[in-house]
């Protein structure tokens, strides 16, 4: 029995190379020869500048490769296995992230091609599976051979898809879907008048309780206000966008007459949004995008993007606090708006934003193990691709808004500069969350790869990770079910949950980049929608108990290298707050040094121009990096490509 995958990557951000179709076994005996076909669509011409192809194929590590070839309307050809392409890969998506056991098989094919018009490649590809038994999740990555691609983060030029399942060995059929979907909670926002759709949804428990919700508020931010024809589907006049709006939901059922919601109405009877930014550092055209929030005392303490327009398609100019109470039908009172230090820029383009997710760990929060502080998790934003990641603050709650009193984990400690944060997880979306399951368990729930049809998580013990691999548990059908979109934004709402249940939601857009005017066509697309996951069916995160020491000797030595693989230079990063000078030496896969460096201990980084000592330029391929201290040796390995 084979299975089908249909367009499971989409182009995001620009046209490029995409997935028509994957179409692999669903069952394979130990020590067997399985053949898979993978269709490919290239609709950006190549006129003067030919690219070989990469495909790689994420199996388990006992697997092994046999064949592969290729054909397109005018072209044919082989694939063969490439060592230095293989090693990029482990670089930008670790086996380990995804499941235990598991290995990259990289292919290139044998000859780059020139066309000017779009061309669909099929591949056919022969792999032999090994000894173990079990359900196991293939990944496909499919790119041109360019540097820097691979590790972009863009799903265009390097779409990955994955997982798809495959049983070996095994006498029943792998189970491939785990969570379910909650189809009352995704109606209670289909609406067809007055609000009637909306993204950036947010659950804020009014009583501050995770566990025992009595009234929430749910503030969402780009949002339409008009009617929605029943019949068509279809927005009907007038119909305005507004920047941000709000709900107040009674008791945690979705019910219909327990939700209402509101917006602002101007002099002329107009709907605007909630909130406008009023900080003294707010600049015309700002608006706000709003983010997680916590309720203390009856308080809420709301934080929000301050928005941009006017440079294409827009930028992030501050994090606003809004603080503000709420009578007893649901109007905002006694509203005040504080510009703070929460988006911060790096000298490299880099940026960080906290507020995406708050996780109290407090006594009025009902978790299971409180330690008093309030958790902010960050969006790290890379400048020179799509890639997100996790960065992690905390703060008591009586320094809220005392910022200097603010800790920032760096990887070992816990300082007060922010500039000094640690990223500890990769891959997420720009909205996301953190929950506290049981005494030491927390569980990230995010997009994967930020704009994806994959709702993901990883697990961990402590709320500044490590965390495990990613688990995949929601393919959006609605990349299905509509033209032109793009799912995103994936979280949970521990408040609203039900017991031995996670409630997550994540939003539907058209493809970003793609006609706007489709949401008056789809008067049902921009929404939130709602799954929910058995808590007993959670991956938990084990990791060896080692020293303090180590850990804290290990971290104070590491150090980052981007872009990996490159091309010219490659930026090497030094992490740690390092008391002794320092020796970085760069080997050739023969052992042979061909570089070496002095680092300084208050040394930041250096630059790496691919040329050996004597200035010689080096070829194409795998180099293995050294970082050694008096007491320390730090290794890992980048990627040459020319």
């Amino acid at each position: 029995m084979k299975k089908l995958y249909p367009i499971l990557c989409t182009s995001i951000f620009y046209n490029g190379c995409l997935f028509d179709n994957i179409d692999q076994p669903d069952f394979a005996l130990n020590n067997d020869q399985i053949e898979i076909h993978v269709s490919v669509l290239d609709n950006i011409p190549e006129t003067t500048n030919p690219h070989k192809g990469l495909l790689a194929v994420l199996v388990p590590d006992d697997w092994s490769f046999i064949s592969a070839s290729f054909t397109e309307s005018e072209n044919q050809g082989s694939f063969t296995f490439s060592q230095d392409w293989t090693d990029s890969v482990n670089v930008c998506y670790p086996p380990n992230n995804f499941s235990q056991n598991m290995k990259w098989i990289c292919l290139l094919s044998d000859t780059g091609y020139t066309y000017q018009n779009e061309i669909n490649i099929s591949i056919g590809l022969k792999l032999e599976t090994g000894e173990r038994a079990g359900c196991f999740q293939l990944g496909y990555l499919v790119t041109k051979a360019t540097p820097n691609l691979v590790c972009s983060g863009n799903l265009a030029w390097a779409p990955l898809s994955y997982p798809h399942t495959i049983n070996v060995g095994g006498t029943e059929y792998c189970e491939t879907g785990l969570a379910d979907p909650e189809t009352e909670w995704s109606n209670l926002f289909h609406r067809y008048q007055g609000w009637s759709g909306a993204d950036g949804i947010y659950s804020i428990p009014m009583n501050g309780s995770e566990a025992n919700a009595k009234k929430t508020l749910i503030v969402f931010s780009d949002t339409f206000i008009g009617g929605v024809d029943s019949l068509t589907n279809q927005r009907v006049a007038p119909t305005r966008m507004v920047n941000n709006t709000y709900a107040i939901l009674n008791g945690d059922q979705a019910i219909e007459d327990s939700i209402n919601f509101f917006f602002n109405i101007d002099e002329n009877n107009n709907p605007i949004s909630i909130f406008e930014p009023e900080t003294p550092n707010a600049q015309n055209g700002d608006w706000y995008w709003l983010m997680d929030g916590v309720s203390i005392r009856n308080t809420i303490y709301l934080y929000a993007l301050r928005m941009n327009a006017d440079v294409p398609p827009f930028s992030i100019d501050g994090v606003a606090l809004i603080t503000l109470q709420i009578d007893s039908v649901g109007n905002f009172m006694n509203v005040v708006q504080y510009d703070t230090p929460l988006f911060y820029e790096y000298e490299n383009g880099d940026q960080v934003v906290y507020g995406q997710a708050i996780m109290p760990l407090t006594e009025f929060a009902d978790v299971p193990s409180p330690d008093g502080y309030i958790y902010f998790y960050g969006a790290y934003n890379m400048a020179t691709s799509n890639q997100k990641k996790m960065t992690v603050a905390r703060t008591l709650e009586e320094n809220l808004t005392s910022y200097d009193e603010w800790e920032f984990w760096n990887g070992t400690f816990w300082v007060n500069n922010l500039s000094q944060a640690e990223k500890i997880t990769e891959n997420i979306s720009q909205e996301f969350s953190v929950t506290q399951l049981g005494s030491e368990n927390y569980i990230a729930v995010f997009q994967y790869n930020g704009v994806s049809n994959y709702v993901a998580y990883r697990s961990s013990n402590s709320p500044t990770g490590p965390f495990n691999n990613f688990n995949f548990i929601w393919d959006v059908p609605e990349y299905d079910h509509y033209e032109d979109v793009s799912a995103y934004n994936a979280k949970a709402h521990p408040n609203l949950s039900q017991p031995n249940r996670l409630l997550i939601s994540y939003n539907v857009n058209t493809t970003i980049g793609g006609d706007f005017w489709y949401h008056f066509e789809r008067g049902d697309l921009y929404r939130p929608r709602f799954i929910s996951f058995p808590i007993d069916e959670i991956e938990w995160l084990s990791v060896p108990n080692s020293s303090d020491n180590e850990t804290k000797k290990n971290k104070m030595h590491s150090f980052s290298c981007y872009p990996n693989p490159f091309n010219s230079r490659i930026n090497i990063l030094f992490q740690g707050n390092r008391v002794d000078q320092s020796e970085l030496s760069i080997y050739n896969l023969n052992g042979k040094e061909v570089y070496s460096f002095k680092v300084s201990a208050k040394q930041n980084n250096l630059i790496w121009n691919g040329l050996s000592q004597r200035g010689i330029p080096l070829s194409s391929g795998t180099y293995l990096i050294q970082l050694r201290t008096n007491n320390n040796i730090t290794n890992d390995k980048i990627v040459l490509i020319k």
